[in-house]
């Protein structure tokens, strides 16, 4: 296996060659896995048990903006991924595209389709949050607590769901 990453590596772009080896990897049952998040890095490797992974960067839209998710892993999940990878929109779309989420995931049956619909989900979910923690802006750290206190009054009777935990003193 180790031979077979070499020469993957050496000749990765000259996809005939590549070819080639693949099947001569399939001829001696060695078994190789598109790019995944968890796996693979910036060069083909050879795992623990003897699979050989691609890189991340072969995959089309994928260069050298894969270090984050290198430097990040592994990830139990997608949102795992999304959160701590630093992975933008076309990065996750590129990825999606190359089957190199599918270790984040226990759906047997996700798609492209499956991913991209998580990212706007995830989106979306963000979008709120930063919303409704942007309403309230103020800055604590100068105030009194008895000042602080007197906010927190206001701000829920306004029928905002700040907490009031200066209430007791």
């Amino acid at each position: 296996a180790e031979w077979m990453s070499a020469c993957i590596e050496a000749d990765k772009d000259d996809t005939d060659k590549i070819d080639i080896y693949l099947r001569e990897c399939d001829r001696l049952n060695v078994k190789v896995h598109s790019p995944n998040v968890n796996e693979s890095g910036t060069s083909t490797s050879v795992s623990g048990d003897g699979i050989i992974f691609l890189p991340l960067t072969s995959l089309k839209g994928v260069g050298s903006s894969v270090s984050s998710i290198i430097e990040n892993a592994p990830y139990e999940n997608l949102n795992d991924f999304v959160e701590r990878s630093g992975c933008n929109k076309s990065l996750y779309v590129a990825l999606a595209a190359g089957n190199a989420l599918y270790s984040l995931c226990d759906n047997e049956e996700a798609n492209e389709e499956y991913f991209l619909d998580f990212w706007l989900e995830y989106s979306k979910n963000k979008q709120k949050s930063k919303k409704s923690s942007s309403k309230i802006n103020v800055d604590t750290n100068s105030m009194s607590l008895l000042e602080i206190r007197n906010l927190s009054k206001k701000k829920d009777e306004s029928g905002s769901s700040l907490l009031s935990m200066l209430d007791d003193f």
